[in-house]
C-alpha cells in the first residue's frame, strides 16, 4: 500500500497505475471530493479534468465518437462548494490531433492525502479524451503563457500560475519544487513519483545532474519551457559479438516526456537503426518488424554529457500477435520518427530511468533504474538541489556548437574498442505492449500477417 501524505514529511508520493499505454493516478476534486483518473504528464504543464456534460461522453451523445467518460470519472462543478470559474476558456490540442476545451477555475485537489487548495485547472466540456491530464511541466509549458505544444489560449496577455508543483511549495507541502519519477519495469502494475524528494533504493550507479537546455531562446522565450536536457550520442551494441555501431555524435535535444508511450528520434537515426536491425516493412502493420528474438543482447547505448544509460532494445519493441489472436515471434521496432532534429524520450526510455527533475535549478537528475529494489525505501527530502548528484563529465550542450547528431551514412558494426569495453549491462527483455494517445499512428494490439 502506499503511504498517504499529509504534508508533515516534507514530501508528497503519489502511485502511478501502468495502464500499459500511459500512467494514470486519482485525484480528488472539489468539496465534496470528486474521484478522477489522470494521466500524468512531464511534457504538459497543466490539469485539467474531463465534464460530466462533455459532449463527447456515451450519456450526451450518440455520434460515432462517443467515449465512455464513467472510465475514469468526471468532474460536475456545480456539485462542488469550492470551486469558482475565472471565466476565461481553456483549449489545448495535442500532437495527435486530440483536444481539450473548457473553462479556466480553482478548487481544492487531494493527492495521496495532500490537500493542494486553490490548485488552477481546467473543466472540460468539449473533450474527446476519456481522461484528464495532470502536467507536471516547467510554468513555462502553461497554455496561458507559450501556448504549450500545439496549444492555444484565449489570454490575450500570457502569464505564468502556479501549477501544482509549484503549488505544493508554495504551501508547504514540499521544499523545493521538484519530483523523482520512477516509472518501474512495463511489466510492474504500479509506479511512483516523489514530489520534494529522492529515493535512492530506486536508481543503481552515479546519477548526474544535467541542465534543462533552453531550445526555444531564438524564438523569444528567455528561460526553458519543457524538460529538455542534451543528448550527445547513440550508439548499439551487440554483446554476443562485441560489436557496436555509432549512429550518431553531436548536441540533440531530448524531451523526456511521460505522457508518450514510445520514443521518437529523428528520421536518420530511425533509418540507421532499421538498416541496423535488418528489419522488414510488414504492409498489414504499417511498420517495420523484425523477429523479437533477433534483438536479443542488443543495446541502446544513450550518452547524455558523459551519463551513459544502456538500455536492451526489446525495450524498444512493440510485441504483436497473429491474425488468430496468439502471441507473434514478430515485434514491430517501437522507436518513430520526430519529423526533426530532436528526440523525445517516451516511457519506453523512461522505464530505465530514475529522473529527478529540479524545476527550482532547472536541472535534470539522471540514473539507471533500479528494477530489483523496489520493496525498501531510501527517501531524502530535496531541499537544496539534487543530493549527490554528479556534474556531467562534458559540457557540451544542445546550443551554438551542435543542435542535432550528425548520422554517418551506411554505419556497420565494428569491434567495441578497448575504451569502450566497460558497458555494464542490465537484462530483463520486456517489450512495449501498446502505445498513447500521442501515439496516434499506431494501434494498440496490431496483428502481424506476413513481412512483406
Amino acid at each position: 500500500l502506499e503511504k498517504r501524505d499529509d504534508g508533515d514529511s516534507g514530501y508528497v508520493s503519489i502511485e502511478l497505475q501502468n495502464e500499459n499505454t500511459f500512467y494514470l493516478t486519482e485525484i480528488e476534486v472539489g468539496n465534496p471530493a470528486q474521484k478522477i483518473g489522470v494521466l500524468v504528464d512531464t511534457g504538459s504543464s497543466d490539469l485539467w479534468v474531463v465534464a460530466t456534460n462533455n459532449s463527447y461522453c456515451q450519456s450526451n451523445t450518440g455520434g460515432p465518437l462517443a467515449i465512455n467518460c464513467s472510465t475514469y470519472g468526471t468532474f460536475d462543478p456545480a456539485d462542488s462548494e469550492t470551486f469558482h470559474s475565472n471565466g476565461t476558456a481553456f483549449s489545448i490540442t495535442y500532437a495527435d490531433s486530440t483536444f481539450a476545451k473548457g473553462v479556466w477555475g480553482y478548487d481544492d485537489v487531494v493527492i495521496n492525502g495532500a490537500n493542494v487548495t486553490d490548485l488552477s485547472l481546467a473543466v472540460c466540456d468539449n473533450a474527446d479524451n476519456a481522461m484528464g491530464i495532470l502536467g507536471i511541466g516547467l510554468s513555462g509549458l502553461e497554455t496561458t503563457f507559450s501556448g504549450s505544444v500545439s496549444a492555444s489560449s484565449s489570454s490575450s496577455d500570457p502569464y505564468q500560475y502556479e501549477n501544482l508543483p509549484l503549488r505544493l511549495k508554495s504551501q508547504g507541502l514540499i521544499k523545493q519544487v521538484a519530483y523523482s519519477v520512477y516509472l518501474n519495469d512495463s511489466s510492474a502494475d504500479s509506479a511512483n513519483i516523489l514530489f520534494g524528494a529522492v529515493d535512492h533504493n530506486r536508481y543503481t550507479g552515479d546519477m548526474i545532474a544535467l541542465p534543462i537546455i533552453n531550445t526555444m531562446k531564438s524564438k523569444g522565450y528567455n528561460d526553458a519551457l519543457q524538460l529538455d536536457i542534451t543528448l550527445n550520442s547513440l550508439i548499439l551494441v551487440d554483446r554476443s559479438s562485441s560489436q557496436q555501431a555509432v549512429i550518431g555524435t553531436g548536441a540533440a535535444s531530448a524531451l523526456l516526456d511521460t505522457g508518450t508511450t514510445l520514443t521518437y528520434v529523428p528520421q536518420n537515426v530511425l533509418s540507421a537503426v532499421i538498416g541496423l536491425l535488418n528489419a522488414q516493412y510488414s504492409s498489414s502493420v504499417g511498420q517495420y518488424v523484425i523477429k523479437c528474438a533477433d534483438a536479443d543482447n542488443l543495446y541502446l547505448v544513450f550518452n547524455f554529457q558523459g551519463q551513459e544509460i544502456n538500455i536492451e532494445m526489446s525495450s524498444f519493441l512493440v510485441s504483436l500477435v497473429t491474425s488468430r489472436g496468439s502471441s507473434s515471434d514478430y515485434c514491430m521496432v517501437g522507436l518513430q520518427s520526430s519529423g526533426a532534429s530532436s528526440f523525445t524520450l517516451g516511457d519506453s526510455f523512461l522505464r530505465n530511468v530514475y529522473m529527478v527533475a529540479d524545476l527550482d535549478n532547472m536541472e535534470i537528475g539522471l540514473a539507471t533504474a533500479n528494477h530489483d529494489n523496489s520493496d525498501s525505501e531510501d527517501i531524502e527530502v530535496l531541499s537544496t538541489g539534487i543530493p549527490s548528484a554528479m556534474t556531467p563529465a562534458s559540457s557540451l550542450t544542445w546550443g551554438a556548437q551542435s543542435t542535432s547528431l550528425f548520422v554517418q551514412s551506411g554505419v556497420q558494426m565494428s569491434s567495441i574498442p578497448a575504451s569502450q569495453s566497460s558497458y555494464q549491462f542490465q537484462s530483463k527483455k520486456s517489450t512495449t505492449t501498446a502505445t498513447t494517445k500521442r501515439d496516434s499512428n499506431m494501434t494498440t494490439g496490431a496483428a502481424v500477417t506476413s513481412t512483406s
